[in-house]
């Protein structure tokens, strides 16, 4: 438990102040624990962040198991996943550095993280991918492939800022659904959303170059 409070302290400090500026001080301070504490579990500040990214992950990969199973409509359950992919993605993955001479050591391990559990995340859209394409829900043709596309959207809608969560969510889900009518990007009419998705092939290569799945 006394780990689980540290890591849920420091998640509080980073989001608040941000890695750089966070001290292991600040972080036992907020656990209400002393600095040796902090250190018999965790080497260093860089150990720390990297323990806050993993129980992310973890918590994700539970919320993406409650979308998956909640409802019978793939429709419902692919947004639900997409719903909580989009703010893990905004909160720990948007501020990545993507080319390797400018990523930090933390970055670094992050992406390598990442890497590892991409995989998984993207086995898991797929199976909800094959059900609606069955279903005649979804209009794609490869699931793997369609499950790669929106875990490269997903990246490229958080690292943009032009629009909020709501709104990512829904256009990518509409991109599959051969029902849902395409969201209106900030009151602009659809055939805009080929911004969206220039912006996706971009982001698309910076997965390829090292923050998704291999």
């Amino acid at each position: 438990m006394r780990r689980e409070r540290l890591i849920d302290a420091a998640r509080r400090v980073f989001a608040a102040q941000g890695f750089e500026k966070a001290s292991m001080d600040d972080i036992a301070g907020a656990a209400g624990a002393g600095k040796p504490t902090l250190y018999r579990y965790f080497a260093s500040k860089d150990a720390l962040f990297e323990a806050v990214f993993v129980d992310a992950l973890d918590a994700l990969d539970d919320r993406l198991s409650a979308a998956e199973g909640a409802s019978g409509d793939p429709q419902e359950a692919l947004h639900g996943m997409v719903a909580a992919l989009v703010p893990l993605f905004r909160e720990h993955v948007a501020a990545l550095r993507t080319f390797s001479d400018s990523a930090t050591p933390v970055d670094r391990s992050r992406r390598r993280i990442l890497r590892q559990r991409a995989s998984v995340i993207e086995a898991r859209l797929s199976a909800v991918l094959a059900r609606g394409r069955r279903a005649g829900t979804f209009r794609h043709t490869d699931d793997a492939l369609t499950a790669r596309l929106i875990y490269g959207m997903v990246w490229s809608g958080s690292v943009v800022n032009a629009w909020d969560e709501a709104t990512v969510i829904d256009a990518i889900v509409a991109m599959v659904s051969s029902t849902a009518k395409p969201a209106r990007l900030n009151g602009r009419a659809p055939a805009h959303d080929s911004e969206l998705a220039s912006r996706t092939q971009q982001t698309g290569d910076a997965v390829a170059a090292g923050g998704g799945s291999s």
